[in-house]
C-alpha cells in the first residue's frame, strides 16, 4: 500500500502576522469605538477611598447652605449691607478633644462684634476689587490675615502675609586669646568642668591633661589608655571624669583620687564619642561597632544596646526631653532615640556624607549637624528640618552653640566659621595658624566647645595645641560690619575675575585725591598767578580734542559706524583681538599639554600637493602635544569675524560658523595631517562672543583636563573660560570702537589661584 504524503504549503511570516491583524480586526469589528462598560461598585468603591485618603478631615464638616441660610436671615440689616457681602461666624465644633460633633456636643462660636464686621467686610469689598495698574505683589496681598466670609454666595480666603526674610543679629567678631602646647600628639577631645574652673583633653598620645582655664596652666595628667583618647565627659553631679578610645574602653576617673575605679566593657572597636545624661546617671558611648551603648555608671550595667546604624557611630547628644539620645554616624544618617523603649524614634536621611558632629542649642529645642555637604539644623521632638547652613567648604569635624545664638563649626582645613543661628548668616571666617615647627597640613579642627560662660571658645587641634578664643571687646556695630575685609577685597575685584567692581572707598580716596591735586596743579596755579577767578578757556580747542563719531574720523577716510569698526584693519585693534584670545588659550594648554607654542611654522613643502592652495612658509596659531593623543601634535589656528558685516546679513550664524571653519581646514587640515602628522582644529568666534561647534568641542575638553589637573569641579573651570572668553571679545570690540591711546598688555591671572581665593564664583 503506497503511502501518500499530503503536501503542506509555507507561508512567510508576513502573511501569517497580517491574517492574525485581519481575524483579530474581524472578531472585535462589531465593539469597535465603543467604551468600556463602567462597574458601579467599583467607581463607588473609588470614590469612597478618595474621600477617606484626601478629605477625612472634613468630610464630617456641618452642611454650610441651610445652616448659612438661617444665619444669614439671623443676621442684622446693618450686616447685610455694602454690596451683598456677609459676614458670619465660624462653624459649630466639638466642645472637647476627640469627641465627634452632634447636636449635643456642638460648641456654638462667639457672635461677631460690629467692629469685627465691618473689618471684614471691608477686607472683603477690597479683595473684590481689581488691582491698581503697576501694583506690585505686595500690594495685592496686603497686610490683611486670613478670615472666611460670604461674598456674593461665594466663599474666600484672603490672603495672609508673605514671609519675611530673618535679619542676622550683630556679633562681635572673634579673636585668638592664647595657645597651649603640651600634647605630643594630635588633640582629639576637650571637655569643661561644669564650674568653669578648668578643662580636660584627650589628645594622640594616650594622656588626658587638664589644665586651669583662667590661666592655661598643666594642672595634672592622667596616664591608662594604650590608643588615641577620643571622647571625654565631666560629671556635674560626682567627682568623675570618664574618658573613650580607640582601644575599646570606657574608663571611669575619681578625681578626688586621680586613678581609674570603673570600666565598661562591651564595645567590640574603638570608642569615638561620649555624652553624660543631664538628669540620670546614665552614660552613653559611641563605637566603631555601628552601636551605642547606655551604661548604668554605678553599676557598670549596659543598660541598652542601640543598633540600627551600619556605620561607626561619630557623635551622640544627650537630653532630659525626648528624644534623650540622638546619634550622628558615618552611614549619613542621624537617629533619635527612645531611651526608655531602647528602640529607634525617628531617622534623619537628608545628609547626603557622613554626620560627624551634633550641637545641641542650650535655651532652644533644636540641634544641628554638621556633614561635609553642609550644616542643617533641625527641630525637636520628630526632627522636623529648618535651614541648611550652606558655606562651609571643608569636613566639618566640630559644632558648639553658646547663648548668644552663635554656632561654631571646625574644618579638617584648620577653617573656623561663625555662624548666626537664626539667621545662618556666616558673619566671621577664621583660619587657624599652625604653631612653628609644624607642617601646614596639620592645620586642622579636630574638636570645639565653649566654657560654661560662652565667652570663651576652646579647640583641640591637629598642630598638637589647644587654641583658646574670645570676642573682641572693642568691637562695634558701626567699626566692625558684618561685611568683613576679605568680602569686601572680594566684592572690589573686576567683573573678569569674578567680583562686581564696587571700589573701596578706604582704599582708593587717597590715592584719588593725590591725583586730582596733580592734575589740576597747572590750573591752580593759573588761578594764584592771574589773581582773579576768571578762566578764558578755548572751547574750539576742546572741540577739537573730541571725536566727531558721524564724520570720517577713520584714516581710511571711511564713514564710522559700529560694523566698519569690527571690520577696520587700521589700526592693528583686530591683530589684537585675535592675539588675546590666542594668548590665553596658549596660556592654558601650558597647564595640561607639552611643547607648547604660539605662531610655529609649518614644516616647509617639498614637493607635496595638495587639493587645495596653501603657502610654503604658513603659520598656525597655537601647537600643543598631547591634547588629543598622547605623543600627537595638535593645531589650533583661531579666527574672529563681524556676523553683522555687510557680505554676512543674509547668511545665518550657523552657515557662517560653518563656511569659516571649512575655509581654516581646507588652508590647513590637508597640510597638517599629511606632512605635519599631527590633527588640526579651527577655533572660530564671532564679535558677539559666539564659538563655533569646533571651539566648543574644544573647550569643553580643555576643561576636562583642567578640572583634572588642577581638582576642581567641571563646572567651576567651564563656567570660568566662558567668562574669560566672553570679557576677551568684549574688551577687544570696545577697543576696536574706542581706539586706544596706550599699547596694550594682556595680564592672565592662574586659574588655580583664582579659583582658591575666591575671584571666581560661576
Amino acid at each position: 500500500m503506497a503511502l501518500v504524503e499530503d503536501s503542506v504549503v509555507k507561508h512567510s511570516v508576513h502573511t501569517l502576522v497580517f491574517r492574525s491583524l485581519k481575524r483579530t480586526h474581524d472578531m472585535f469589528l462589531c465593539q469597535e469605538g465603543q467604551a468600556i462598560p463602567e462597574d458601579e461598585l467599583a467607581l463607588k468603591q473609588k470614590a469612597l477611598c478618595k474621600i477617606q485618603d484626601e478629605h477625612f478631615l472634613v468630610k464630617n464638616m456641618p452642611n454650610v447652605g441651610e445652616p448659612a441660610i438661617r444665619a444669614i436671615q439671623r443676621t442684622p440689616e446693618s450686616n447685610r449691607q455694602d454690596g451683598g457681602v456677609v459676614v458670619m461666624g465660624g462653624h459649630p465644633y466639638p466642645n472637647a478633644p476627640g469627641v465627634l460633633l452632634s447636636k449635643e456636643t456642638a460648641a456654638v462660636p462667639r457672635s461677631l462684634t460690629e467692629e469685627v464686621v465691618e473689618r471684614v467686610r471691608d477686607e472683603a469689598i477690597m479683595a473684590d476689587k481689581p488691582p491698581p495698574m503697576g501694583a506690585s505683589l505686595a500690594d495685592m496681598l496686603g497686610d490683611s490675615s486670613q478670615s472666611l466670609v460670604l461674598s456674593k454666595g461665594t466663599q474666600q480666603l484672603v490672603p495672609r502675609k508673605a514671609l519675611q526674610t530673618i535679619k542676622p543679629r550683630w556679633h562681635p567678631p572673634w579673636k585668638l586669646m592664647r595657645v597651649i602646647s603640651g600634647h605630643l600628639g594630635w588633640v582629639r577631645c576637650i571637655s569643661v568642668d561644669p564650674s568653669n574652673e578648668w578643662f580636660a583633653t584627650g589628645s594622640n598620645d594616650r594622656t588626658i591633661k587638664l589644665w586651669e582655664l583662667a590661666s592655661g596652666r598643666l594642672k595634672l595628667t592622667l596616664t591608662g589608655h594604650i590608643s588615641t583618647v577620643r571622647g571625654l565627659a565631666v560629671s556635674p553631679r560626682h567627682p568623675y571624669l570618664f574618658s573613650a578610645g580607640e582601644d575599646k574602653q570606657v574608663k571611669c576617673w575619681d578625681l578626688e583620687y586621680n586613678k581609674v575605679i570603673r570600666h565598661y566593657h562591651g564595645h567590640l572597636s574603638g570608642v569615638y564619642s561620649l555624652s553624660l545624661h543631664p538628669t540620670i546617671d546614665v552614660l552613653v558611648s559611641g563605637s566603631r561597632d555601628a552601636t551605642a551603648r547606655v551604661w548604668d555608671i554605678r553599676t557598670k550595667a549596659c543598660v541598652h544596646t542601640l543598633a540600627g546604624h551600619t556605620n561607626s557611630v561619630a557623635d551622640i547628644l544627650t537630653q532630659a526631653a525626648n528624644p534623650q539620645v540622638v546619634t550622628a554616624s558615618h552611614d549619613s544618617t542621624i537617629r533619635l532615640w527612645d531611651l526608655a523603649a531602647g528602640k529607634t524614634k525617628a531617622v534623619l536621611t537628608n545628609h547626603k556624607k557622613s554626620v560627624r558632629a551634633l550641637a545641641l542649642h542650650p535655651n532652644e529645642f533644636s540641634f544641628a549637624s554638621a556633614s561635609p555637604d553642609n550644616i542643617k539644623v533641625w527641630k525637636f521632638p520628630d526632627g522636623n528640618f529648618l535651614q541648611n547652613l550652606t558655606g562651609h567648604q571643608a569636613i566639618v569635624n566640630t559644632l558648639a552653640i553658646n547663648t548668644d545664638n552663635v554656632l561654631v563649626s571646625g574644618g579638617d582645613n584648620g577653617s573656623i566659621h561663625f555662624w548666626d543661628w537664626h539667621s545662618g548668616y556666616n558673619f566671621q571666617k577664621l583660619q587657624t595658624a599652625v604653631q612653628p615647627g609644624s607642617l601646614d597640613s596639620e592645620a586642622g579642627i579636630f574638636h570645639c566647645t565653649y566654657d560654661m560662660s560662652g565667652c570663651r571658645l576652646i579647640t583641640a587641634e591637629a598642630d598638637k595645641t589647644i587654641k583658646m578664643y574670645k570676642e573682641d571687646e572693642t568691637a562695634t556695630e558701626e567699626s566692625r560690619p558684618s561685611c568683613s575685609s576679605l568680602e569686601r577685597s572680594y566684592l572690589a575685584l573686576p567683573v573678569r575675575l569674578g567680583g562686581l567692581g564696587i571700589a573701596n572707598p578706604t582704599e582708593t580716596s587717597a590715592p584719588a585725591f593725590l591725583a586730582s591735586v596733580k592734575l589740576t596743579a597747572p590750573l591752580t596755579s593759573m588761578i594764584v598767578s592771574t589773581g582773579t577767578t576768571e578762566i578764558q578757556l578755548d572751547y574750539n580747542l576742546l572741540q577739537s580734542l573730541k571725536r566727531d563719531i558721524s564724520s570720517e574720523n577713520h584714516n581710511c577716510g571711511k564713514q564710522f559706524s559700529v560694523d566698519h569698526a569690527m571690520t577696520c584693519h587700521l589700526g592693528g585693534f583686530l591683530t589684537v583681538r585675535h592675539n588675546d584670545i590666542r594668548d590665553f588659550t596658549a596660556s592654558l594648554l601650558t597647564e595640561v599639554c607639552h611643547n607648547v607654542a604660539t605662531e610655529p611654522t609649518l614644516q616647509p613643502l617639498n614637493g607635496e600637493t595638495f587639493s587645495y592652495r596653501t603657502a610654503n612658509e604658513a603659520r598656525a596659531d597655537i601647537r600643543a602635544r598631547g591634547f588629543g593623543s598622547k605623543g600627537q601634535d595638535a593645531y589650533f589656528d583661531i579666527r574672529v569675524f563681524h556676523p553683522n558685516a555687510s557680505s554676512y546679513v543674509s547668511k545665518p550664524l550657523s552657515a557662517l560658523f560653518r563656511t569659516h571653519e571649512q575655509a581654516k581646514k581646507r588652508e590647513y587640515g590637508q597640510r597638517i595631517r599629511d606632512v605635519e602628522h599631527g590633527v588640526f582644529t579651527p577655533l572660530v568666534f564671532s564679535t558677539s562672543g559666539a564659538t563655533g561647534r569646533e571651539a566648543t568641542t574644544f573647550y569643553k575638553r580643555l576643561a576636562d583636563l583642567l578640572s583634572d589637573k588642577q581638582d576642581k569641579a567641571y563646572s567651576l573651570i567651564m563656567g570660568w573660560l566662558r567668562c574669560r572668553l566672553s570679557f576677551a571679545i568684549l574688551r577687544s570690540a570696545i577697543m576696536c570702537l574706542r581706539g586706544s591711546r596706550s599699547s596694550y598688555h594682556p595680564v592672565y591671572c592662574d586659574l588655580a589661584l583664582a579659583v582658591h581665593e575666591g575671584r571666581v564664583s560661576l
